[in-house]
């Protein structure tokens, strides 16, 4: 469900949500059989389109692009509404991929874009912001299981910290990406709409319901945080 575009259409509707345990709370422990869990969450940012020679302020400008995105069927139905071309590649691949106009861009946050050097290629960084998704920390049930109770206290103490401090710390991040990327990568950063973006893919949403019907309550959680932080933005 995570990976659905346009999921979250807002970063506060995005931590509203995670920090609500009925929303969390089934999905995190759905691992549960397979021996694992997760603990706790991280932010990874949004994911954005980054592109070599071509602004994306509207999904029109995406038609002939080849964009790279994770190897995930929802990933590549997204860029079929959107108009773009697919490309789903290893990230280790990318770089090169994009120095030899194997592709025309990628999908990802400021952060993977300075870091991996995708700003040295790709010269417009479009803020649409099609997924905002959690990292997850997964523990061994066993491992857990089998701690002294003081232990146990202990690690979830940390597994809070964890939390904390990588929420504290992302934004520094991220500003600091952005700041190398506009004055050493020279990468132009751009605002566009998003609504005409969520319209394609909301037909996504249905899809994966009408497959999941067991997840429907935890979407309309998801849609009253939507509503309740887009009315607090405008």
């Amino acid at each position: 469900m995570f990976n659905l575009p346009y999921l979250f259409t807002s970063v506060d509707a995005f931590y509203a949500a995670m920090e609500d345990e009925s929303i969390t709370e089934p999905i995190f422990s759905s691992t549960e059989e397979a021996g694992f869990s997760v603990v706790t969450w991280l932010d990874l940012g949004t994911r954005n389109f980054y592109t070599v020679s071509k602004a994306i302020e509207k999904p029109e400008d995406l038609r002939g692009l080849k964009i790279r995105v994770q190897q995930s069927a929802t990933n590549v139905e997204m860029m079929k509404r959107l108009g773009g071309s697919a490309t789903p590649m290893g990230f280790g691949d990318v770089y090169t991929a994009l120095q030899s106009n194997i592709i025309d861009g990628a999908e990802n946050s400021e952060i993977v874009l300075t870091a991996n050097g995708h700003g040295e290629v790709c010269k417009y960084f479009s803020y649409d912001m099609h997924q905002i998704t959690p990292d997850s920390v997964i523990v061994s049930n066993k491992f857990l299981e089998n701690l002294p109770e003081e232990d146990k206290e202990t690690f979830e103490k940390g597994f809070a910290l964890i939390n904390q401090v990588e929420r504290e710390n992302w934004d520094v991040s991220v500003a600091e990406a952005k700041e190398k990327a506009e004055t050493e990568q020279k990468v132009q950063f751009i605002h566009p709409d998003t609504k005409p973006f969520q319209e394609l893919c909301y037909p996504i949403h249905e899809e994966y319901l009408e497959s999941n019907p067991d997840k429907q309550a935890i979407y309309d959680k998801i849609q009253e945080f939507n509503k309740k932080y887009a009315s607090e933005n405008e």
